[in-house]
């Protein structure tokens, strides 16, 4: 039987280390992996209300309308069905964002420093009803007990314009491409993906149901991935393995 003593020298000294090596892991877990070596900090950052993206930023200067408009957006749904793109396995979250709705309704109190539109709540109309009933009970009960005469609340507003749609496309891969080299186990590469995002939304007259204006707006969007590493044999039994990607 042949005995290879370097390598034997090796597992006996790791043997001895392990419980060093234990107690190194487990405190370094505690701490947050604070001294674990080759540990970058992530680059954190302190929340923020809104970004103000440049859309944003021409959405807010808007001249001041004549006079503002009163509009309700019930719903905004995802009418594409696509899920999240994956590789070799099956993605069950959405690709396109759930909150269209909420969005939208954002954007009607960013336009002009919301001078442009008095967006009426539609989204939560149960919750609000069921808070008016609440409100309209306890007064009715305080005013029995005491023999005052019952409040009532002012009326909902109405609104004059409805709008609706939705997200109606969401193209993934339209155009997919990359490059890469490698040489004697060191190379790096690049890939890039672009996808097509399809928002159709429309203004509906509440008073006669005509559709006053439609819109349909087309977005696209670019992946990049850029990849490089080493594998190379640094020793007769010893490999070197280096990655880094964005």
């Amino acid at each position: 039987m042949t005995v290879n003593f370097p390598r034997l020298r090796l597992v006996q000294q790791v043997r001895r280390a392990k419980p060093a090596l234990i107690a190194l892991i487990l405190a370094g877990s505690l701490a947050g992996c604070d001294f674990v070596p080759g540990y970058v900090e992530m680059d954190t950052k302190d929340p923020t209300p809104q970004v103000a993206t440049n859309t944003l930023t021409e959405l807010r200067a808007l001249p001041p309308p004549k006079r503002p408009l009163y509009v309700a957006v019930y719903r905004f749904d995802d009418m594409t069905g696509q899920n999240k793109p994956g590789g070799a396995y099956a993605e069950y979250s959405k690709a396109v964002s759930q909150g269209g709705a909420t969005m939208l309704v954002n954007a009607l109190r960013e336009a002009g420093g919301s001078d442009w539109f008095n967006v009426l709540e539609r989204e939560q109309l149960g919750p609000l009803l069921e808070e008016r009933k609440l409100i309209r009970a306890a007064r009715e009960t305080f005013a029995n007990e005491n023999g005052f005469e019952v409040q009532p609340l002012p009326a909902l507003l109405n609104a004059g314009i409805l709008l609706a749609g939705g997200v109606i496309g969401y193209d993934s891969n339209t155009t997919t491409g990359g490059s890469g080299a490698r040489y004697l186990g060191i190379g790096a590469n690049q890939q890039y993906r672009e996808d097509n995002v399809s928002v159709y939304l429309r203004a509906i007259s509440v008073t006669n149901g005509r559709i006053l204006a439609s819109v349909v707006a087309n977005k696209t969007i670019f992946s990049m991935s850029n990849q490089a590493g080493v594998f190379s044999y640094v020793a007769t039994d010893g490999i070197l393995e280096l990655e880094s990607g964005i």
